[in-house]
Order: C-alpha cells, then sequence, then structure tokens
C-alpha cells in the first residue's frame, strides 16, 4: 500500500515535468492537438488539450495555462484534468478539476493536485480516491499527501485525512477465505509496504471482528496489529477492552490476543478481568488464557485483581490459568491468594429449597460473620475441574456454545466436577437440606425441608467433588479443623447449634490467629 505500490510517484515524476516542458517550450496554437514524443521532446505524448497559453515572468519563472490537458506516456500512464498550470521556478504543476491518474495497475481520482517534481511530492484534496487494482486496495478522503523515496527518506510516505478517510486493506496473503479490512479514522498513514497507522477515533471492521481505538498501528508483513487507547474487540461470540491490545495475526489468522490495562473478556458464559490478559488461539479457536496483575505504570491506577466470573461462581487470585481446548473449558489454576465462591452453594441444585440460611451472629466465629452469606474456599492456589456433559443449559457455568437447536433437544455445556486448595486451605459450605429430618416438637414436612448445615474446614489441602453439579463429598488432608452449624428450625430461624466435626479440635481459638 506503500507510494512505490500506488505508482504516483513513478507517474508524477515523469508525466507531469514532461507536460510542463511541453507547455514551456511553447506549444504553437490553441484547440485540439495531437502532439508525438519528438515535438515535445520527451516520451511522452501530449495527446490533446483545448487552450494553451506561457507568459514569461522572467528568467526561469516562466507560467503556463492549458486547459483540459490529455497526456499518454509509454507505460500506460494517463493523465486528465480539467486544466493545469505549470510553474517553472518551483517546479511545481497545479492540476485543477477531475485530476484522473491511472495506470495499468493504479488509479487516482480528486479536484485539485498539486505536484512538486523536484521535491518528489503530491498533495492531492477534494473526494480523493485511490485504487490498488493488483492488490484491492482502496483509499478514500478528503486531503491526500505522498512524499516521495529518495535521500531524505528511505520508504514512500502516504498520508490520507479529512473528512473520516478509510481505506481497505487486503489481507497479506492469497486465500479464497481471506477478508479484507476497513479501517476509518481521522488520519490514515502508510509507509511503503509495511507500516499503516491510524489515528483518531479509529475503528476497524472485518468479516469476523469489529474493534475501535483512539489509535491503531499495523505491520502488515508480520501480521502485527496494535490498538492503542480505549481498545475494543467485539467477535460473534467474544467481546474484549482495555487500554491496549495487540493481535498478531500472521497469514491473516489470529494466533494470539494480549490485552494490557484493566483488561476484560466477556463471553455468553464468562466474564473474565485482569490487568494483563493473554489469550492463545489454534484455528482461531481459544485454546489458553492467562490473567495477570501487572505493576501500574507511572502515572496510571492499579488494576483490577484477575477475576473469572461464569452466572453465580467467581474465581480470583493473583493470577489465572484457563485451559480451554476448542473453546471447551477444561480447568482453571488460581495462584497467589486465590479464592473460589458461589453463591448458590456448592452443595445443591436449587439455592432456593430451603438451603440457604443465615445463622444468628451470636451462633457464628467473628472471623466468618461477614464471609457466611456464600459457598467459598480458599488457598495460596486452587485447581478448578469441570466437565463437558450434553444437557440444557441448566447447571452452574451453562453452555460454552450457542448452536442452533431444535426444541427439546440438548447442547454442549460444562459444569463444575472438583475444587481442590492447596496452602492455607480453607472453605466454608452448606450442605443438601435434610428432606425428613425431624426436631424435638416439629415433625418431619417433605414440602418443607431443614435447611442443612453449614461446614467450615480447615486444612493444608482441601478437595470439593460435585456429582451432577451437586457436593458428593470433601477430602480434607493434614492439619485438618473444623465447625459446623446446625439450624435450629426449619427455614433457618436464625439461631445454630454448634457442632465439632468428629475427632476435631474445636477451632475457635486457634481460627482467630489466622
Amino acid at each position: 500500500m506503500g507510494a512505490r505500490q500506488l505508482m504516483i510517484g513513478c507517474t508524477l515524476r515523469g508525466a507531469l515535468p514532461l507536460l510542463a516542458t511541453a507547455l514551456l517550450f511553447g506549444v504553437p496554437g490553441t484547440g485540439p492537438s495531437h502532439l508525438g514524443a519528438q515535438e515535445l521532446g520527451t516520451d511522452c505524448d501530449l495527446r490533446s488539450y483545448a487552450t494553451i497559453n506561457s507568459q514569461d515572468m522572467g528568467v526561469g519563472r516562466r507560467v503556463t495555462f492549458v486547459g483540459r490537458p490529455f497526456l499518454v506516456c509509454p507505460d500506460g500512464t494517463r493523465i486528465r484534468s480539467d486544466s493545469a498550470v505549470v510553474y517553472e521556478e518551483t517546479g511545481r504543476a497545479e492540476l485543477i478539476g477531475r485530476v484522473d491518474f491511472q495506470t495499468p495497475e493504479r488509479h487516482l481520482v480528486a479536484e485539485y493536485a498539486d505536484y512538486f517534481e523536484r521535491e518528489d511530492r503530491l498533495f492531492a484534496r477534494g473526494s480523493v480516491v485511490f485504487r490498488d487494482r493488483v492488490r484491492a486496495t482502496v483509499v478514500e478522503g478528503d486531503t491526500l499527501i505522498y512524499l516521495g523515496a529518495g535521500e531524505v527518506r528511505v520508504e514512500e510516505q502516504v498520508t490520507v485525512s479529512g473528512g473520516r478517510p478509510r481505506a481497505t486493506i487486503p489481507p497479506p496473503v492469497e486465500r479464497d477465505d481471506a477478508v479484507a479490512y476497513e479501517v476509518t479514522g481521522n488520519r490514515l498513514r502508510f509507509a511503503g509496504d509495511q507500516f499503516f497507522w491510524a489515528d483518531g477515533e479509529v475503528e476497524v471492521v472485518r468479516e469476523d471482528l469489529e474493534a475501535s481505538a483512539d489509535s491503531l498501528a499495523f505491520n502488515r508483513e508480520g501480521g502485527q496489529l496494535f490498538l492503542n487507547r480505549n481498545a475494543r474487540v467485539n467477535t460473534e461470540e467474544t467481546e474484549m477492552e482495555a487500554l491496549r491490545i495487540h493481535l498478531s495475526i500472521p497469514d491473516d489468522i489470529i494466533e494470539s490476543i494480549t490485552l494490557r490495562g484493566r483488561g476484560r473478556i466477556v463471553t455468553e458464559t464468562q466474564d473474565l478481568v485482569g490487568e494483563e490478559i493473554r489469550v492463545t488461539l489454534r484455528d482461531e479457536k481459544i485454546q489458553h488464557v492467562v490473567a495477570v496483575d501487572r505493576e501500574p505504570e507511572e502515572g496510571e491506577e492499579a488494576g483490577p485483581t484477575p477475576r473469572a466470573l461464569a452466572e453465580d461462581f467467581e474465581l480470583h487470585a493473583d493470577s489465572l490459568e484457563i485451559i480451554t481446548p476448542d473453546e471447551v473449558l477444561e480447568r482453571i489454576i488460581a495462584v497467589g491468594r486465590a479464592r473460589a465462591e458461589s453463591r448458590a452453594g456448592f452443595g445443591e441444585d436449587d439455592p432456593g429449597a430451603g438451603g440457604l440460611w443465615t445463622p444468628h451472629p451470636d451462633s457464628v466465629p467473628e472471623v466468618l460473620r461477614d464471609r457466611i452469606d456464600r459457598d467459598w474456599i480458599e488457598g495460596d492456589e486452587i485447581l478448578a475441574l469441570f466437565e463437558l456433559v450434553e444437557e440444557p443449559a441448566d447447571t452452574l457455568l451453562g453452555p460454552t456454545f450457542d448452536e442452533e437447536l431444535g426444541e427439546g433437544e440438548a447442547r454442549p455445556a460444562v459444569r463444575l466436577l472438583r475444587l481442590e486448595a492447596r496452602g492455607n486451605a480453607r472453605t466454608l459450605y452448606r450442605s443438601a437440606p435434610a428432606e425428613t429430618t425431624e426436631t424435638e416438637g416439629d415433625p418431619p414436612d417433605p414440602e418443607d425441608p431443614r435447611p442443612g448445615p453449614i461446614s467450615y474446614i480447615v486444612a493444608a489441602e482441601i478437595r470439593i467433588h460435585l456429582v451432577e453439579g451437586a457436593l458428593d463429598h470433601l477430602e480434607a488432608i493434614d492439619q485438618v479443623i473444623g465447625i459446623q452449624l446446625e439450624p435450629t428450625g426449619r427455614r433457618g430461624s436464625g439461631d445454630a447449634t454448634r457442632t465439632l466435626e468428629p475427632g476435631l479440635p474445636d477451632p475457635g481459638i486457634q481460627e482467630s490467629d489466622r
């Protein structure tokens, strides 16, 4: 997309000075004419013109006017405009009205154009449209500035601005399924064949994604796309936002995405935040995600602690690693001050079936009084494992795919299978309600079951096993202490009894030191 590709430099460097030569050397007459190359003393023909006039303003200061020039060069370049003015002193050619430059490969049109032959500089303005017929590139805007390569500049440079310029940029590979990028901004810049920049409320549209940012940088050959400030990337199933987003797209296939500065990724079933998030893809499917804390740069506010949220399940830590082969959630590894919690509860499928209750504060150890409204597990490290099931989306995490299904059909979904906490592990969870539990003076009522107990366990390692989304059993390994709170009435009267687990010491005093 560089100017060498555009052939603007070649076209104008050769053709416009030739037009100037024909005019300055006194082409006689007024009206249509055909002047051959020998008459012009050039390699190009001034095929026709409507009027011509030359004024001598002094030595080396001739100004020549021509109406409706049409110039044809041996390389196939054709130049037309309503009129032209050539200034000998500055080497400037001014083309006015319906300016048209064409080569077999390129086409540039504008209302006005100035070309400075000595500086190899072009300034086109007014409804500028450039088309690259070979690469199918199109750039539109109000103003175009071309700077040719030479001693001062290693590569040609093209800048388009005014009227929210837009560029259609083809992919760097030739593939049947490759799609072009539509880029809109307040200013677009090209350098040679490789680099492209856009500034000012930039918008990017591709068949499979939409993106926006304050500015954009694109290394076309390397396939590196950088979105800076207020960056967003949206696909059909995923929304991403951060201060900066970097996409690695070699061969026009997204291989990785990095979000820096208040990163967030939202899908149908999950919401992930982190100061830095790194996403790895294969065959354009997410395989691996890492969210970490990052030291804020000077002047920046501290970012959010990495957190993964899926419906009623939340997991956060200093770092999160999410394994998703072919976009199916398999496991999450949380390291550093890790905590997983569920508002629905680990112990039952239906949190409204009598299982949730809040004991009276006097019945609860002080360390738990502000942490008893949900089930949770903590540790230096937490491993969450999931299983793939074929059922409607009525599980903890819901579906991982959005497919067109017929009535009554199941769809793939993931469900929490096991939670493991290691290092300073502790958990609080509610057991499923007993359907026929009888208390003194209160006969059993299957339709109004008594809420299940609340258990609090501390150990070196804790494993919570679930079956069909509900707690099946719990393992506590090494240095185990615990407490269990039992409701005194159905639906939870607010009072509770404290029952120690068999063989465990009373944790009340020891827990206060933790």
